[in-house]
């Protein structure tokens, strides 16, 4: 985005109705908001329409696009919304100059706002923090929608509770009519008084918070929905073949184990984990007499098994809501080494999700149960996967499955004890 861009998107998205409260003992209202859409800063008359970036001075100006620059970064990969909210009390603590930053969220349950994220405040003292809306100045501020800065400390103690931070700038996280909470940034007077340019930049953080926080919600929202599709398909598979439906369910546990020691991004973990889930799905287009065959499958039967990749696409489709699966699902019983199927590809030519679903499905298998044969012990599961680590499996996901299997006692105990590996967390951001 270039500067003139970043000009038009922070004049369009600054709030309109923020108002800074002056607080000084000659105010008509102690509690009256000075406008800034009436006044302007400095008084300046509004039709004098001058661009927002001009009133702004260029160290405020600088470390808001830094701080935008940042948080837009992260949320191109999808985050939770504790982490979001860690990283964005610490950016306004930097940004502010500021001793103390709390994120009081509301719940509409308990019809409380408490403490989500916060800096400079011991645990034991922002636990106890819980404001009905309308308690004290954050209450204040959560009902009003609008921005307060308070200069006479002294003069408002009273109306602050001591159920909220002791703060000298409140934010509602809000954008529209929608509410979510309220941002209470501290500083030492030594630094300063907050100009109105501060004010100005961080009503609008609040209003970029809840923006923010909406879409992660939605995220989630649609990606419950996805799953509660996926499960509906392996149960498909799981009325045919109850194998199959629990083998998927234990190949996307190994899988998420494996990216996330590999440290992938959480939108690659949540498009392996799905991927996983259904990477057999094309098994629902094979006869019974094959899929369900007690014993080992003839040259001719498992060539029939061979198309269920292929059927697995045809099924899922080019523009179904799960077809950004399809590449891992097709290429899942590739080779390292070009000798896999349906297309020959080698090396880094798979993608990365059906290299590791390669292994995770490999592993799955050696190690359960058959009627034909007695599943693999974890030592000699993990060695097949260590011997053939460069012909049929990447190397690199070898060595990263082991690291994370070993480190997982839970799993390395029920496997050695022979117990189903069975239970996966279907959340996105676990």
């Amino acid at each position: 985005m270039g500067l003139k861009q970043c000009k038009t998107a922070m004049t369009a998205r600054l709030p309109e109705n923020t108002r800074a409260q002056t607080l000084t003992g000659d105010s008509k209202s102690r509690l009256g908001f000075f406008s800034l859409t009436r006044k302007g800063w400095n008084n300046m008359p509004i039709t004098k329409k001058v661009p927002v970036y001009r009133l702004v001075n260029n160290s405020v100006l600088q470390k808001f696009f830094a701080m935008h620059s940042k948080i837009s970064q992260l949320m191109s990969e999808k985050i939770s919304l504790e982490l979001l909210f860690e990283i964005y009390v610490g950016i306004l603590a930097d940004m502010f100059v500021a001793q103390q930053v709390t994120i009081l969220l509301f719940n509409p349950a308990s019809n409380k706002l408490s403490a989500k994220a916060y800096k400079g405040i011991l645990d034991s003292k922002a636990k106890k923090y819980s404001l009905a809306p309308g308690q004290g100045l954050s209450g204040k501020v959560f009902l009003s929608r609008e921005t307060l800065y308070v200069q006479d400390r002294e003069f408002y103690s009273n109306l602050r509770s001591p159920d909220e931070p002791d703060a000298v700038l409140y934010i509602p996280i809000a954008e529209g009519t929608m509410c979510h909470g309220v941002i209470t940034i501290n500083r030492s007077a030594g630094l300063g008084r907050f100009s109105q340019a501060e004010i100005r930049a961080a009503s609008s953080m609040g209003i970029y918070l809840s923006l923010y926080m909406e879409k992660i919600q939605l995220e989630i929202k649609t990606t419950n929905s996805d799953l509660d599709a996926v499960r509906l398909l392996l149960n498909t598979i799981g009325a045919r073949d109850e194998y199959t439906h629990f083998h998927s369910v234990r190949v996307a546990l190994y899988s998420v184990l494996i990216a996330k020691q590999l440290n992938l991004p959480q939108l690659d973990v949540d498009l392996i984990r799905t991927s996983a889930m259904l990477h057999d799905i094309g098994k629902i287009g094979i006869p019974d007499h094959i899929l369900l065959h007690p014993g080992a499958l003839t040259k001719q039967q498992f060539s029939v098994i061979q198309k269920h990749p292929d059927i697995g696409v045809s099924i899922l489709g080019p523009k179904g809501p799960f077809s950004y699966t399809v590449p891992v699902i097709l290429f899942h019983h590739e080779r390292y080494d070009g000798g896999g199927y349906p297309h020959g590809l080698k090396g880094h030519k798979i993608p990365k999700e059906a290299r590791i679903i390669a292994v995770a499905d490999s592993f799955e298998a050696m190690t359960s149960d058959r009627p034909y044969r007695k599943g693999f012990s974890l030592e000699k599961a993990l060695s097949e996967l260590e011997i053939n680590a460069g012909s049929q499996f990447d190397p690199e996901v070898v060595q990263a499955f082991t690291r994370a299997l070993l480190n997982n006692s839970r799993i390395s105990h029920q496997l050695k004890v022979k117990e189903q590996v069975s239970n996966i967390n279907f959340s996105s951001h676990n």
